[in-house]
């Protein structure tokens, strides 16, 4: 069933302690908050973020998974583009500055994404399996999530047999930090360019503590 997107945009968080940010980050973990931004004006956010994941014995970070993801456009070139009656492909998410809607684990994995906003401004849009893909694996979602691409942007529609109605998205400018698991399907998309973000991977394996 195509049903309308609800968008809900919460502000970023200006001043946590080491212990708050700890709950958060806990609850993104469980499933239990899609993610959350920090301001600039905490400017230790990004490496204290980084220090609680590796203290409650996460794997990956800095060293073994970081990338830097570039973008030189905005989203609103795809508007432009619907205007002129093209209808843009999976392929053509890039030249938009868009990040195309995927998911790096499986549905209720505890990973972390811990990523710096170095230039420009984006949103990650973070969503959840509909209930005919709780079970995929990232790769049997990918072409799945492809078709939504243009529903949720172009339309603000989804179809909950593959994604739920209900959309977070982050706002994220230079300086900031923004927190929220990639297990969930989620994309970014830049809304000024460059869009510059140093970004880590972080995740639980059976024998982490």
């Amino acid at each position: 069933m195509i049903t309308q997107l609800e968008v809900h945009r919460p502000l970023p968080l200006t001043s946590l302690d080491s212990a708050e940010l700890g709950v958060q980050i806990e609850s993104v973990l469980t499933g239990q908050l899609p993610g959350f931004v920090l301001s600039a004006a905490m400017t230790n956010a990004f490496e204290q973020s980084i220090k609680h994941a590796r203290n409650i014995g996460l794997e990956g970070g800095v060293n073994t998974s970081s990338m830097t993801f570039d973008y030189d456009e905005t989203a609103s070139g795809l508007l432009t583009a619907r205007a002129a009656g093209l209808t843009p492909g999976p392929e053509d998410w890039g030249r938009y500055g868009i990040t195309s809607l995927h998911a790096d684990g499986e549905e209720g994995d505890e990973m972390l994404s811990v990523s710096r906003a170095t230039l420009g401004a984006y949103t990650i849009n973070i969503l959840q399996r509909g209930i005919n893909r709780q079970s995929d694996m990232p790769i049997e979602l990918w072409d799945t999530l492809q078709i939504e691409n243009t529903r949720l942007l172009l339309d603000g529609v989804v179809d909950m047999k593959n994604l739920l109605p209900n959309m977070t998205s982050l706002d994220v400018q230079a300086g900031d930090t923004v927190i929220f698991n990639p297990s969930n399907p989620h994309m970014g998309v830049t809304t000024q360019a460059p869009r510059i973000a140093e970004t880590t991977f972080f995740y639980r394996t059976s024998q982490s503590t």
